[in-house]
């Protein structure tokens, strides 16, 4: 979820008929209905470096209301278990966008031996997503361009450039991405990931959903609350209000992504004396520091040049490093000192904001979000809404909103307010998963990317929902510098065990 350096199944049922009326575009349909065949997975040693993973390719319908639109195909892979296997955890890196076939290898080493001999530890790239029919709508030229351009101080003066480049992508997603993008949201891919647990043989689901992976993770829950095994939700959204009041949602998001952007300048500042923190030491303090740069920066862009690749360092494009580079709690000494050789002249430490591997969860985040969510649909419409949920974000709230699609979910709302295309399927609720296994919610207090406040909404709306907090900074929370949050994470996986009510945990991070 969030920017573009941290962004992201099922067989026709009875229990799936029964959720018609919660699912946009579903029709009423006879409970005999013949469904969708699983699919065969035929694992295969991955290509080098990753020979010790397995790779398959999942055949699921385009369409799961139309099985004669045909199939698409999903890249899925796998690390299979060192010991004796007792099922699979699927794993969700977020976004949306995000390649699950990419994060399981990076992910791998951070699951003890004791996960890891018990289940095999997969994932897939959801439809859309890498391997998986790559969307494509704006080629990195074209968002490099805009990131150039875009202000860092838009006014309602911009509304006319941003609803002409909004038109431009949507256009540009059908021309070049054709029907699957009518096919792309989070309901087809919680289907998909059902068929997915059936072909592995697992009776039920686990599941370890990261940031809007807990979308993912709570829709497949209401939808096949039954199905549901173990489920953690780490750095959740409320699923509601992503669904139903999307810009409230991202309002929420902005507005924490600026109250930790002061929390990392009281930071640096309480460094000044050790020597960990130099960014605006002589020049009033981190704040002042970061201000007056976005100032000179949108009279005279700062370029640079670092192993053999040029580029320019634009106002807009500090502000969008900001609001998605504090994400990593132990990643902030690296974004100080980047600002440090900022404000000394040397842009090439911060480096591209948008580039080539970026790309495909640019894209795929936005088409994604707009199948999913709910928009204003006028101009006047938008501007109030943006003008809403930005009020509590003066740095970084008009800059996001205003600019290039994905960099941030309220980025997004200009897109997605012209969006002409349909979803062939939208879940839009009630997210209580009735009759589920419990489900933990974890949630970080200062979460720059889904408020703390969302992971306790989502907790009360299942009815079966656990919140397990970390007091601390960043997003998501497991690994991440609170011991109690990763031992109470293994043995809920490893035996079902759900932690105290009110367990809260401390992150310890020495720098």
């Amino acid at each position: 979820m969030g920017g573009p350096l941290h962004r992201i199944s099922a067989k026709m049922s009875v229990l799936a008929v029964a959720c018609a009326t919660l699912v946009t575009g579903l029709p009423a349909a006879a409970s005999a209905a013949p469904g969708p065949a699983v699919p065969t997975l035929d694992w295969k040693a991955c290509a080098a470096p990753l020979e010790k993973f397995q790779c398959a390719t999942a055949k699921v319908p385009l369409d799961y209301q139309r099985l004669d639109k045909g199939t698409t195909d999903l890249a899925v892979l796998r690390l299979p278990a060192t010991g004796k296997r007792e099922g699979s955890l699927f794993l969700n890196p977020g976004g949306p966008g995000g390649s699950g076939v990419g994060f399981v290898p990076r992910m791998a080493a951070r699951y003890p031996d004791s996960i890891k001999a018990k289940y095999d530890l997969i994932s897939f790239d959801p439809r859309g997503v890498g391997q998986s029919g790559q969307l494509k709508c704006w080629n990195t030229d074209r968002f490099v361009d805009e990131v150039d351009t875009s202000k860092s101080n838009p006014t309602h003066a911009d509304l006319g450039r941003l609803l002409i480049n909004s038109r431009d992508f949507d256009e540009d997603c059908v021309e070049y991405s054709g029907k699957l993008v009518d096919h792309v949201s989070t309901a087809n891919v919680a289907r998909d990931m059902d068929l997915l647990r059936q072909a592995v043989g697992d009776k039920q689901l686990s599941y370890h959903g990261y940031s809007y992976g807990t979308y993912l993770g709570a829709t497949y829950a209401a939808m096949f609350p039954k199905n549901v095994g173990r489920m953690i939700l780490d750095g959740a959204v409320n699923p509601d209000d992503w669904a139903n009041h999307t810009v409230e949602f991202s309002g929420r998001q902005i507005t924490a992504m600026e109250e930790e952007l002061k929390t990392f300048f009281q930071w640096c500042s309480d460094r000044y004396s050790n020597g960990k923190c130099e960014f605006g030491k002589d020049k009033g303090g981190p704040a002042a520091s970061f201000d007056n740069l976005v100032k000179q920066l949108r009279a005279q862009p700062l370029t640079w040049e670092k192993d053999g690749k040029k580029g320019s360092l634009s106002s807009y494009e500090l502000v969008a490093h900001a609001a998605n580079g504090l994400y990593g709690r132990t990643a902030w000494s690296g974004f100080a000192k980047a600002l440090h050789a900022v404000e000394q002249g040397d842009a090439s430490v911060l480096g591209e904001f948008i580039d080539e591997g970026s790309l495909g969860l640019l894209n795929a985040n936005t088409v994604i979000e707009c199948n999913d969510g709910t928009y204003p649909r006028s101009p006047a419409a938008l501007a109030k809404a943006i003008d809403d949920a930005t009020k509590n974000a003066p740095r970084l709230g008009k800059a996001v909103a205003y600019g290039p699609p994905a960099t941030t979910e309220l980025s997004n709302a200009g897109p997605c307010s012209q969006w002409k295309a349909k979803a062939n399927e939208r879940f839009a609720g009630p997210f209580t998963a009735a009759g589920s296994n419990p489900i933990l919610v974890v949630g970080t207090t200062r979460d720059p990317a889904t408020p703390y406040g969302d992971s306790v909404a989502l907790a009360k709306q299942l009815q079966n929902g656990h919140l397990l907090t970390m007091d601390g900074d960043g997003h998501t929370a497991f690994k991440r510098g609170a011991q109690c949050i990763d031992d109470a994470s293994i043995a809920y996986f490893l035996d079902g065990t759900v932690p105290p009510a009110g367990l809260s945990c401390k992150q310890i991070i020495n720098d």
